[in-house]
């Protein structure tokens, strides 16, 4: 029975607490059949014991596979399924795939320390000189509008990539963040700061 304490101190029980449902009722166990009292507030109850409940369990699978979806390899085209969490990144069926993938992504261009295929091939003997000039001429500061200014390393970038092609219209002051940012997406660089330097010019 639900009780309260009125204003006065007094203890207000039953339909004279405006909290009470109306008591009790009763029900019959869906296990065993017993019938049982619960408070209206817990109406939806279907067992009499924590013990019926447990043998209503009894049996019950639950199914707690994670769910898969099927992607299509980007090497090889073949189907494979993954764990939908893992969907986004996965690309590849197989490891063979994946180091496939890999190996064709760091091919020329695509991969930062690739120079146009002149690696290798040294600076000539008066790139330190030029490079020099090149610098002074900037006035000290690196020349990509976008630079962060973190880095006070200064150094001369190949507009074209050529280290043979060491003229000074195509030699850009950059600190060393920029100058090493500009070996990805070659393309992009090229014509960026090839338009600086017209503008420039101009």
């Amino acid at each position: 029975m639900s009780e309260k304490t009125n204003a006065a101190g007094l203890i207000v029980s039953g339909d004279k607490n405006q909290n009470w449902k109306g008591g009790k009722i009763e029900k019959v166990c869906a296990v065993c059949g017993k019938q049982y009292q619960v408070k209206r507030v817990n109406s939806s109850s279907r067992f009499c014991s924590l013990q019926c409940v447990g043998i209503s369990q009894r049996g019950k699978t639950v199914n707690r596979e994670p769910k898969r979806e099927t992607k299509t390899c980007c090497v090889c085209g073949s189907p494979f399924s993954v764990f939908r969490s893992h969907a986004k990144r996965m690309k590849c069926c197989s490891k063979s795939c994946s180091n496939e993938m890999r190996s064709s992504l760091m091919k020329g261009d695509g991969n930062p320390n690739w120079s146009g295929g002149l690696s290798r091939l040294p600076y000539p003997w008066d790139f330190r000189e030029t490079s020099k000039k090149v610098i002074e001429r900037d006035g000290f500061i690196c020349q990509n509008p976008g630079c962060d200014g973190t880095d006070e390393r200064l150094t001369t970038h190949h507009i074209n990539y050529d280290k043979q092609d060491c003229r000074q219209e195509n030699l850009i002051c950059l600190c060393s963040s920029c100058n090493s940012k500009a070996n990805f997406g070659r393309h992009k660089w090229q014509k960026f700061y090839e338009s600086l330097m017209k503008n420039r010019s101009a």
